[in-house]
């Protein structure tokens, strides 16, 4: 697999993908003048930079809710904190994704959960109503989340990592069924390393012996709060 995704990046400028998932054991290096789409979420680095570690990227329907407002209908979430990001985010959003919040699109502003504090940011960047884009250049940042709100808005701190810290999945590797056992309200999609999605299920057992012997994402979304965190799970 890693092979096949440095071939990918090493001879295109553009790569578009829906959600991405990348395991400990590889990586994909967005080279400088390239760029990586993960479902309108457009990251153009302004130096080499990889997407590394046990990570997923998603994109959710569900906005944020602040203490004043809540978000457009598009968040994305990453299972684990993308760090050291230089260079620019092109964050598409579509017109009926504002109606929810009722924001001003003239005065959107890009929302970002910074990692390690969970504490999210509003950023001013160029908007682009034609396009449907904001646009903003970091000169550094480690991010878990992003999504756009209208100006004013106050997103809150989350950290839920210690809580789904607590769950309990087995057995792993397994030939068979996969169990999880908590008392949140979680759903939990399981994906193979190419990024494709297998199956999305809130059932708290994952029937796994049909599927071929290798090494998947199980990324488990706690549906209150919209945090998520995915785990590598081995079938054998």
């Amino acid at each position: 697999m890693k092979k096949i995704l440095l071939i990918l990046f090493l001879y295109s400028n553009f790569i578009n993908a829906q959600e991405l998932a990348v395991d400990n054991s590889s990586k994909i290096t967005i080279e400088n003048g390239a760029s990586l789409n993960i479902g309108g979420l457009e990251l153009a680095p302004s130096t080499t930079y990889d997407v590394s570690g046990a990570i997923t990227i998603t994109k959710s329907e569900t906005p944020i809710t602040g203490s004043n407002g809540i978000s457009i209908d598009r968040v994305y979430n990453n299972s684990n904190a993308m760090n050291g990001f230089e260079g620019t985010m092109i964050f598409h959003y579509e017109d009926i994704e504002l109606l929810n919040s009722g924001a001003n699109e003239s005065t959107l502003k890009l929302q970002v959960k910074e990692s390690p504090s969970g504490i999210w940011a509003p950023f001013t960047g160029t908007i682009d109503q034609a396009l449907n884009t904001i646009t903003y250049t970091f000169s550094s940042i480690d991010f878990l989340s992003i999504t756009a709100s209208g100006d004013g808005i106050t997103l809150p701190v989350e950290d839920f990592g210690n809580e789904l810290e607590e769950i309990k999945i087995y057995p792993n590797p397994t030939a068979s069924i996969l169990k999880i056992s908590t008392d949140r309200n979680l759903s939990y999609e399981l994906y193979n390393l190419f990024g494709q999605r297998i199956l999305r299920t809130k059932k708290s057992s994952i029937e796994m012996l049909y599927l071929p012997n290798a090494v998947y994402l199980l990324k488990v979304t706690d549906e209150d709060s919209n945090f998520s965190k995915s785990y590598k799970i081995v079938k054998e």
